[in-house]
C-alpha cells in the first residue's frame, strides 16, 4: 500500500519530515547516510528533519559507538499529536474569549497628518529604556507627505535617544535605504517585509495601544487601546521580523536585487545568462550606470558556453568561467553580502526567492567555490 507524503503533511508533518519518516518506515533501523541516499534530500535537510521527528516522538535516536542510528516509532503517535493540539486549541479559545469579553476597549479617531504625529509624540514622550515600538507597512513613496516623514524621523530619533527601540518593517529595499539614511539601523531597527505589497496603511503598536493610520489626501488614524489587540499584533509582527526567507515577483524586484548587490561590491552568479538585460534594457541601463561608479566592483559568473559574448559577460569588472553544460532551466543563483537569491524566468514575470538563512547561504557559497575552483 502506498502512503503519500501529502497525507502526512495534512496531519502536521512538513514535506521533508514526511519523506524522512516514510523512508525510515520502509528501511527500518538505519543511519542518516542511508536516509540521505533513499530520499535524495540534502544532508542538512535530513538531519534537521530527523531532529524534528525525534522531538515529536515519531523517531527514536540511538547511539552505536560514535554513530547515530534512527528508527521510526509507531505511527499512532500522530493521533496523540493531534489530540494534544485539539486540547491546546480548546484551552486557547477559552482564554481568548475571556480576553475578548473581559475588558473594555477605548477607540480614538485622529484626522490629518497631525493625528499620526500626535500618536508618535506620545510614544517618544513616554517610552522607557529597552521598551519597543513596533511599526509595520511604512512606505516612503510619493503619496506620503514629506513633512510627515521628517517629523516621524525626528520622533524616532528621540525614542532611540531615550533608550527605546523602534522596530519597523518596510515594503521594499528603497524604503530600507531611506530609513537608514534617516538614522535607523538596518537589522536592528528596520527590516524588510517578506512580501512586496504597496499599501497606504501603517500600523504602530506601543504597550497596549494599536494605531492604524491610513495615508493619503485625508489621513486618518484609529487608535485602539486594547491589550489583547496589541499583543496579537506583536506576535504577528515578530513572526515577520524573524523571517529570513521571502519570495518576490516582477522586474522591479530583480532591479532591487541588482541595486542591493552593487552596494555589496561583490556578486557571484551561477547560470546568469542576461535575461534581465534582454527583457528590461532601460532598467539595466540604470544599473550599469551605477556599476560604472563603484570602485573595486567584481562580478564572478559561472555559466555555459552558449552565453559567450553576451553583454553580461563583457563588463571590465566581470570574470567568467564556462564550467556548465548547456543550461535548460531558467534559474539564476545570486550570492551577495549575506544573502542568496534564486531567480526563475519560467513565467511572464520573474519570480525570485531570497534568503538570509546562514546555513543556506553557506551551502550555496560552498557550491559556488566547488564549481569555481574546478579544474
Amino acid at each position: 500500500m502506498s502512503i503519500s507524503a501529502e497525507k502526512l503533511q495534512k496531519l502536521g508533518l512538513h514535506k521533508n519530515e514526511s519523506s524522512v519518516y516514510l523512508a525510515l518506515l520502509e528501511m527500518g533501523r538505519c543511519r542518516a547516510a542511508a536516509i540521505i541516499e533513499q530520499t535524495k534530500l540534502h544532508r542538512n535537510l535530513v538531519y534537521t528533519s530527523l531532529e524534528e521527528l525525534v522531538a515529536k516522538k515519531l523517531v527514536t535516536k540511538m547511539e552505536k559507538g560514535k554513530v547515530a542510528v534512527f528508527e521510526a516509532n509507531d505511527p499512532k503517535i500522530l493521533k496523540e499529536m493531534l489530540a494534544e493540539k485539539l486540547e491546546t486549541a480548546d484551552t486557547t479559545i477559552n482564554e481568548l474569549r475571556a480576553l475578548m469579553y473581559g475588558k473594555p476597549r477605548d477607540v480614538i479617531i485622529y484626522e490629518g497628518t497631525e493625528g499620526i504625529i500626535t500618536t508618535r509624540e506620545k510614544i517618544a514622550r513616554e517610552i522607557l529604556p529597552n521598551e519597543k515600538c513596533y511599526v509595520m507597512g511604512i512606505s516612503y513613496d510619493d503619496a506620503v507627505d514629506k513633512k510627515l516623514i521628517e517629523n516621524l524621523s525626528k520622533l524616532d530619533k528621540q525614542i532611540i535617544k531615550r533608550g527605546g527601540n523602534v522596530q519597523a518593517l518596510m515594503t521594499n529595499e528603497q524604503d530600507l535605504k531611506t530609513a537608514s539614511a534617516q538614522g535607523l539601523i538596518l537589522k536592528d531597527n528596520v527590516r524588510r517585509l517578506p512580501f512586496s505589497v504597496e499599501s497606504p496603511m501603517w500600523t504602530t503598536v506601543f504597550r497596549d495601544v494599536l494605531n492604524i493610520s491610513i495615508i493619503g489626501n485625508n489621513p486618518v488614524t484609529f487608535s485602539i487601546r486594547s491589550q489583547e489587540a496589541a499583543d496579537g499584533f506583536k506576535k504577528y509582527f515578530e513572526y515577520f521580523w524573524n523571517q529570513d526567507t521571502y519570495v518576490l515577483r516582477g522586474a522591479e524586484a530583480i532591479r532591487n536585487v541588482w541595486m542591493e548587490s552593487l552596494d555589496c561590491k561583490e556578486l557571484r552568479w551561477i547560470g546568469a545568462r542576461g535575461y534581465f538585460i534582454d527583457k528590461y534594457p532601460e532598467m539595466f541601463a540604470e544599473i550599469e550606470e551605477k556599476a560604472k561608479k563603484i570602485k573595486g566592483l567584481k562580478w564572478y559568473n559561472i555559466l555555459d558556453n552558449e552565453s559567450r559574448g553576451h553583454k553580461i559577460t563583457t563588463f571590465p569588472w566581470v570574470e567568467n568561467k564556462y564550467l556548465l553544460s548547456s543550461i535548460k532551466n531558467p534559474n539564476v543563483v545570486w550570492l551577495y553580502g549575506q544573502k542568496v537569491a534564486v531567480s526563475n524566468w519560467a513565467e511572464n514575470e520573474p519570480v525570485i526567492f531570497v534568503s538570509e538563512n546562514k546555513a543556506l547561504v553557506q551551502s550555496y557559497l560552498d557550491y559556488f567555490d566547488e564549481l569555481w575552483n574546478k579544474k
